[in-house]
């Protein structure tokens, strides 16, 4: 729970300070997922597993490229 907590106050702080991940990178990284996935079929079943959208997928992808800048 308390890093749920920290992570939200990071990703907080980060939308502060105007850090924002660029779409090129967010794409690039969601497409290395994708490519490690197999096939598109695979990645769409690992999203249901993870109860994800591709929205949310990406989201957590621009959150995490912020927090490693």
């Amino acid at each position: 729970m308390n890093d749920l907590i920290s992570g939200e106050i990071v990703a907080q702080e980060i939308a502060k300070a105007g850090i924002k991940a660029s779409d090129a990178d967010v794409e690039a990284q969601f497409q290395a997922l994708l490519t490690q996935a197999g096939d598109a079929e695979k990645f769409k079943a690992q999203l249901v597993t993870a109860n994800l959208t591709e929205a949310q997928l990406r989201e957590n992808i621009a959150k995490q490229i912020a927090i490693q800048m």
